[in-house]
């Protein structure tokens, strides 16, 4: 009598491995994507946190007018040190484009921050 696993054995066995790599792997993969949004959102308040401290210290040439809208590009946050050179987007490991802008929109005296590719300023 020999001893050992039949063939149906070994296929029963490699199928039931099968049905759980693809019931656990989805999970794993949709977890991983959501932590690299939640870091890509954690730059995104990054790069408006700076741009809340440039305008708080430059309150002057932001009047609180409802409606009024001003661009700050990256470049200028970067250049006045309020965000740092090398900053990576997390999502694609490539460093932020500096060419891209903060939206500030003034709205029931406060400030509204959002970043964008395109902005174009509008003052009362």
């Amino acid at each position: 009598m020999k001893k050992g696993f039949t063939l149906v054995e070994l296929l029963g066995v490699i199928l039931i491995l099968g049905l759980i790599t693809m019931l656990a792997i989805p999970p794993l993969i949709n977890r991983i994507k959501a932590t690299k949004t939640t870091l890509s959102e954690a730059t995104a308040t990054l790069i408006k946190t700076s741009a809340d401290l440039y305008v708080d210290n430059n309150k002057n040439a932001f009047p609180k007018i409802n409606g009024n809208v001003f661009c700050l590009s990256l470049q200028k946050l970067s250049d006045e040190d309020y965000l740092t050179r090398d900053l990576k987007d997390i999502t694609t490991n490539k460093p932020i484009d500096l060419t891209m802008f903060v939206k500030v929109t003034v709205t029931n005296d406060f400030y509204n921050y959002e970043v964008v590719d395109k902005c174009v300023e509008y003052k009362q």
